[in-house]
């Protein structure tokens, strides 16, 4: 009785431990990839040059753009105040977009990183990724400081954003713009 039960545990030990075992990949499931080839770049994604791009603030003082003179914007910020929830900040980053995706807009300046959810949105006929961050946000310093921001799109290139004051003004005039809380009114307590 002994020996019957010590080999139906052991049967039932080595039926869990194969059970354990990691599935072996399939041959056809395995890529191999050269890393020292060079990497391709698709035409048509990168963003132009932004060497002499700079702060702006658009016609109407409603949209702050980071733009060549003369140029279309490469990243734009917008507020929005919605009528039930804190002001927002609209980021626009320019770069082709294929409809549907979504991404990381990551930026790192000021010693801060920010990491903005973007999704990619029609407008103006072409698709472009677009994302938006509360006004009050903590990862927004990494905009409110003076120095250089490298921000960069997944598949949509990299931006060197020169240091300036505007996008802290323009956030903190975004942020302003929260709508007081109602006070509920004073009540004296009821004598008991």
């Amino acid at each position: 009785m002994v020996a019957r039960s010590a080999s139906i545990s052991c049967f039932f030990t080595l039926c869990l431990a194969t059970a354990c075992q990691p599935a072996k990949p399939d041959a056809s499931a395995v890529e191999r990839i050269d890393l020292d080839a060079p990497i391709e770049r698709t035409a048509g994604k990168a963003l132009p040059d932004a060497t002499n791009a700079g702060w702006e603030m658009a016609p109407g003082n409603k949209i702050l753009r980071y733009a060549n003179p003369a140029g279309e914007p490469l990243l734009s910020l917008a507020c929005e105040v919605p009528p039930d929830a804190a002001p927002r900040i609209r980021f626009v980053q320019y770069a082709p977009a294929p409809p549907g995706a979504k991404a990381l807009f990551a930026m790192v300046g000021n010693m801060r990183v920010a990491r903005v959810a973007m999704d990619a949105r029609l407008q103006d006929k072409r698709w472009v990724w677009t994302g938006t961050e509360p006004a009050d946000a903590p990862k927004l310093e990494a905009l409110r400081g003076t120095r250089e921001v490298i921000a960069t799109m997944p598949g949509g290139g990299e931006i060197e954003l020169k240091g300036s004051p505007l996008p802290r003004q323009f956030i903190e005039d975004c942020e302003s713009k929260a709508k007081p809380k109602a006070k509920e009114p004073f009540a004296l307590p009821s004598p008991d």
